[in-house]
């Protein structure tokens, strides 16, 4: 379904802002359709059963070995079993370390100012690197690189990423984390979680241990990838497999498993990676400027081979906006090396953006700068006919150095290793395709790989049938849906904002349609055959099929009486269409069609 009609950001072609003095604050529209004026139309209130996932820690138990629920992790940690290398699950949600491991302890010599970039490491801000242990200077080479040449990154991390954090707050974790476990009487500083971060009473862990979704319980997991060591959990919402953050919401539905790999992976059996559950995966083929991963071509010509999705990334040490543009060049040139063209990635091109050491060179701070840095690499792979680029970082450097909404735009590989996937503000990759990528957890064990590997969901890729995906206009207030990549990607051009997947469709069902009235340049969806009927008598054109209705997901209408233009609000939040209704004039019309998921 296409059509010509023009957008302007600003105009009147754009869709119209609230009226009659109801538009509700932007709280409420998380998931909300703004559409065209439709007087006196009215869907029939619908009996309704809603399916909610179920919580994690919804069944009740104790630390007994392979069946820890989740209100038991914090008991866990007061025993002892959960410490300074573990994490404290409640500490993860509200404190700065970001749920990654942590060492046993840091030397007094290693200022607080300093940035913990591993277990073993720490920078400081004049850029020196300084062992954790012992508070000396490293000057290896193979940490810390030499001034003409930059360590590979992964050497800091032993092969898995790493959020870096102050080690103000490292600190402040271990000593809250030794607290707990000396009161109890048990517990070891140096006590690590496993890839599933089960914890038996006896302070081991499960190694095949999983989430049950209906009971909180740990049972066999069957899949590759493993729930992480703070509550987060794979379930099924809508009949879709989805990560769940540990409180039981949904954090990425329609996700696929997804490991990001690089030389320090070894030699990869890909067959039995794939056979184990993989879905895909997130290559490295090089950082800086012309330095190569070994594996790279490997790992390519055997996802290539086996037919398992993947995309690439590139992990940047630009500090000029000349050594942004050479190394995207430098990855075109490898790219073309390898025979990798646009058409066979299935997952976007990364450029890994994160905290690093580089002996005689300082890393910006400024978003200003990475904005300039950003755009340079990106024009560089269009150059090269590469259009399907975004970024990777972790919570905190987000926040902070790339915090701007040019660079947030592009952010939709996010590493954070708590209960909860924290970051909203996803973007989408440059030639409009939207992913969302949880990096959940760094010390993965997947059958083919012998060492420690990322692990991530991520949601489908946005060329899927049923996903319907929503934009805002900032200078109007208001939202737009569309199932269309090309027509989401011309709304963004004209200074659209992304907003995301609101909910995915099933592939046949009920027909929902489309219109559109040419007075007014307004859209409205419907199932109900006489109001499209009515519609089409008062001028407006149906345009055919949005989607179907299907699924145990309702996807509600609210009516603002008060309103000629953009009088409906469409919403899977229950909650928001009875605020509209209760606190500014909006009629709830109740059930507007069903989807899978939200």
């Amino acid at each position: 379904m296409t059509h010509n009609h023009e957008y302007d950001a600003g105009s009147e072609a754009s869709h119209k802002g609230y009226a009659g003095g109801h538009r509700p604050s932007r709280r409420f529209l998380s998931n909300h359709l703004v559409l065209g004026a439709i007087a006196g139309v009215s869907i029939a209130a619908l009996a309704l059963t809603i399916a909610v996932p179920p919580r994690i820690g919804a069944g009740s138990g104790s630390a007994t070995t392979g069946n820890i629920v989740a209100t038991d992790l914090a008991a866990a940690e007061n025993a002892g079993y959960l410490t300074a290398s573990g994490a404290n699950a409640s500490d993860v949600d509200t404190g700065a370390t970001g749920g990654q491991e942590l060492p046993e302890s840091i030397a007094d010599g290693v200022p607080d100012s300093a940035t913990l970039v591993s277990t073993s490491y720490a920078v400081t801000t004049d850029g020196e690197v300084l062992d954790v242990a012992t508070g000396d200077e490293v000057t290896d080479p193979a940490i810390v690189g030499t001034e003409d040449t930059p360590p590979d990154p992964m050497a800091l991390t032993g092969g898995v990423h790493y959020a870096a954090i102050s080690v103000a707050d490292a600190r402040e974790e271990i000593a809250d984390d030794s607290a707990a476990g000396a009161a109890n009487g048990s517990g070891t500083a140096d006590s690590a979680v496993s890839a599933d971060g089960i914890v038996d009473a006896d302070g081991t862990v499960t190694a095949t241990a999983a989430v049950d979704t209906a009971t909180g319980a740990a049972t066999a997991q069957n899949t590759a990838l493993s729930n992480n060591a703070y509550g987060a959990y794979w379930g099924t919402s809508g009949n879709q497999p989805a990560i769940f953050n540990a409180n039981g919401s949904v954090a990425v539905a329609n996700a696929k498993g997804v490991i990001d790999v690089s030389a320090y992976q070894r030699t990869i059996d890909w067959s039995a990676a794939k056979a184990a559950g993989v879905e895909g995966a997130i290559i490295r083929v090089g950082y800086g400027v012309n330095y190569w991963d070994s594996t790279a071509a490997y790992n390519i010509q055997q996802c290539k081979k086996l037919g398992i999705p993947f995309g690439i990334y590139w992990y940047s040490y630009a500090d000029t906006s000349t050594m942004a543009t050479e190394e995207g060049q430098s990855l075109a040139t490898r790219l073309a090396q390898l025979g990798v063209s646009p058409a066979d990635l299935s997952y976007p091109i990364y450029y890994d953006v994160e905290a690093w050491t580089w002996s005689g060179h300082t890393q910006p701070t400024s978003p200003a700068v990475y904005d300039t840095f950003v755009s340079n690499f990106i024009s560089a792979m269009n150059a090269a006919g590469y259009s399907n680029i975004s970024l990777y970082t972790y919570l905190s450097f987000a926040n902070t150095v790339l915090n701007d909404s040019y660079l947030h735009g592009l952010i939709t590989w996010m590493a954070q290793y708590g209960s909860t996937l924290q970051y909203t503000d996803w973007g989408m990759s440059t030639n409009g395709y939207e992913y969302k990528g949880w990096q959940y957890w760094s010390s993965g064990q997947i059958n083919g790989i012998s060492d420690k590997v990322d692990m991530n969901a991520f949601s489908t890729p946005a060329y899927a049938a049923g996903q319907a995906f929503r934009l805002y206009n900032p200078n109007t207030g208001e939202h737009f849906y569309t199932q269309t990549i090309s027509e989401r990607g011309r709304l963004v051009s004209l200074g659209w904002r992304n907003e995301g997947l609101s909910w995915t469709s099933p592939s046949s069902g009920t027909e929902v349609h489309r219109l559109y009235s040419p007075k007014s340049g307004d859209h409205h969806y419907s199932m109900d055959s006489h109001e499209i009927s009515v519609l089409t008598g008062l001028g407006w054109q149906d345009e055919g099929v949005a989607w179907y209705s299907g699924g145990s997901v309702p996807v509600y209408r609210a009516y603002n009486p008060n309103a000629f233009v953009a009088a409906h609000v469409y919403s899977t939040q229950r909650s928001e269409i009875q605020s509209l209704a209760n606190n500014y004039g909006w009629r709830d019309e109740n059930l507007a069609w069903w989807a899978l998921t939200y």
